[in-house]
């Protein structure tokens, strides 16, 4: 049983860029965790405590961005291509409102959060606190990239034409009425 000549050009094509991604991901959070070593154990424990309460900053923004995706998709395949932006702005105002809130409770509680993981007379904590401080404002924009990158569309006019980033697969021209891309 040998698969679909086509259907197998078609998953190599945009699955590889998207290996690719994973590859790059991987290894950047590999020389990352390298770096964060050299410096000591008060540093990688504070290191460590941030990623995990930057899981819980991530959430509302990777939620969001699922969930623009599907109905992007939904008003695609209906043709609806006005919904599509109003999606995507609705996607990234309640992205910077939900992950902006988070960030900012984050922000203001940063010590009692951070002594839940760490003891409040750990020597990490301060370093934390800094980790926590300079790095977590970056994933409101993490978010608004989330919600740009599921998919983003900027009509042209009345031309009835286009520009749309479909993630792992790159730029694309495509037509209202071209249903084949979409399938």
């Amino acid at each position: 049983m040998l698969p679909d000549p086509a259907r197998l050009r078609a998953i190599v094509i945009k699955g590889f860029p998207m290996g690719l991604q994973m590859i790059v991901i991987t290894s950047s959070a590999l020389t990352m965790l390298g770096l964060v070593n050299r410096e000591g154990v008060h540093t990688a424990a504070a290191y460590g405590v941030t990623q995990q309460l930057w899981t819980y900053v991530q959430m509302p923004a990777m939620a969001l961005g699922a969930a623009v995706s599907a109905m992007a998709a939904q008003n695609i395949g209906a043709g609806n291509w006005q919904r599509v932006s109003a999606v995507t702005r609705a996607g990234v105002i309640l992205n910077i409102v939900l992950t902006g809130a988070l960030i900012l409770l984050l922000t203001i509680a940063d010590r009692p959060a951070l002594a839940l993981f760490l003891g409040a007379e750990s020597p990490a904590l301060p370093v934390a606190r800094h980790i926590q401080l300079v790095g977590t404002w970056g994933f409101l924009f993490f978010g608004i990239s989330l919600e740009h990158d599921h998919f983003s569309v900027n009509l042209a006019g009345d031309s009835q034409r286009a520009w749309i980033v479909i993630q792992g697969a790159g730029w694309k021209e495509a037509s209202m009425d071209d249903a084949a891309l979409f399938k």
